[in-house]
């Protein structure tokens, strides 16, 4: 994702964005988010896709290290608080560019 995002590859995020997989949409809408942070604009098909995800209930795989994993609903790990969070950590880590 982060690849994507230091490319501003919108297209394949948006892909993402609208994928079966809770996992991969996830990562789609995170992507977008990072792109509008860099002054990317968001378009209406794609933010009516991002309202509707980050609403959802639907749990997700998600990571707490490499001893475990836990479930959280997407909308959750969508709120606007951590997305913030994760943004400055890749930015302050480098892997933002």
């Amino acid at each position: 994702m982060l690849d994507l995002v230091n490319a501003n590859n919108y297209e394949q995020l948006t892909s993402w964005l609208k994928s079966l997989n809770p996992e991969i949409a996830t990562y789609g809408y995170i992507g977008i988010e990072f792109l509008k942070k860099k002054g990317i604009k968001i378009e209406n098909t794609e933010f009516r896709k991002m309202t509707e995800l980050s609403e959802s209930e639907i749990q997700l795989n998600t990571c707490q290290g490499c001893i475990f994993g836990v479930t959280e609903q997407i909308k959750d790990v969508l709120k606007n608080k951590n997305i913030n969070q994760i943004y400055r950590s890749f930015q302050k880590s480098g892997w933002i560019k």
